[in-house]
């Protein structure tokens, strides 16, 4: 039951997420390739090096460690893109970069989920996620809704745009609702990890946002793909992660980090997404010259 409620969330806001879609913005990442590849670089390369850090650094318990691992793996969420709507940051660049990692993590999630079993895992049996059935489940839940809804936009444009608003708030929704019943289902789990469980979370949800803004710093990106960067880097699909754990894995054990990193990394998250809009707010009579119409920055 909790299985067939998070995969249908995923598919549900993936959908969602393919309907906000065209190809011109995957043509994006030959526009702005500086932006996309730094982005993808922080989120699929060093986010899951940073959990791997966090979670030796901290001593974390096996099952703290491997959801941090778990949780890194996975490829943005679509709150990352509200987020960066109602930030008033780069809203092209965010849902670009959480297609591609959605698209990318087919390859990435096994094997830096395995990486973590192996270094972390201490359970009474070798556990490994299996990688051909992975595959094709991440293609499933991921690639083909994706596509789904972006061929429903080409091909019924005005229906979608009406329709549109209301399944990306439907598939909120469902997040939410999938996210309570997740830890109602494992609450014994998540209390007993708990204190654990929100000091790796408060870790690595400012961590990973540090991590965003500074790695688009280094390659001199605008203050406003910067933060789009930090909040893609810092808020990961939980409800991927979730059900990873509970019908690939079926380790419920595992289960307290990704939902305390859930109260922790929106929260946070926004706080970093209000004070962007009110920067932005004060200076939007003295609109920066290195800002281009379209928000994107000279030399990308």
């Amino acid at each position: 039951m909790i299985n067939a409620l998070i995969g249908i969330t995923i598919i549900g806001i993936m959908l969602a997420m393919g309907l906000e879609l065209s190809g011109r913005d995957f043509r994006r990442v030959v526009e702005m390739p500086r932006a996309v590849v730094t982005g993808l670089l922080a989120q699929l390369v060093l986010l899951p090096a940073l959990a791997f850090v966090l979670a030796l650094g901290l001593q974390a318990p096996p099952p703290i460690a491997v959801g941090m691992m778990i949780l890194a793996a996975c490829p943005g969420g679509p709150p990352s893109n509200v987020l960066s709507y109602l930030a008033g940051a780069h809203i092209a660049l965010s849902v670009t970069l959480t297609a591609l990692s959605s698209v990318l993590a087919v390859v990435t999630v096994p094997l830096i989920v395995n990486l973590g079993l192996a270094a972390f895992y201490d359970g009474p049996a070798e556990v490994r996620l299996p990688i051909p059935q992975t595959l094709a489940q991440l293609g499933l839940l991921t690639i083909l809704p994706i596509g789904t809804g972006i061929y429903l936009r080409a091909r019924y444009p005005t229906r979608v745009e009406r329709w549109r608003l209301r399944i990306k708030r439907t598939a909120l929704s469902l997040f939410a609702v999938a996210a309570i019943v997740i830890v109602y289902d494992s609450w014994a789990e998540f209390a007993r990890h708990f204190a654990a469980g929100a000091l790796a979370s408060v870790a690595l949800c400012w961590c990973a946002l540090a991590l965003g803004y500074v790695t688009a710093s280094l390659v001199r990106l605008d203050h406003r793909d910067r933060v789009t960067i930090a909040l893609e880097v810092g808020v990961q699909n939980i409800a991927l992660a979730s059900l990873i754990i509970l019908a690939q894995l079926n380790r419920p054990e595992l289960i307290p980090f990704p939902s305390t990193y859930a109260v922790v990394s929106l929260p946070s998250a926004m706080v970093i997404a209000a004070a962007f809009a009110a920067r932005e707010a004060g200076r939007s009579a003295t609109p920066s010259v290195t800002d281009s119409p379209t928000g994107t920055s000279r030399g990308r």
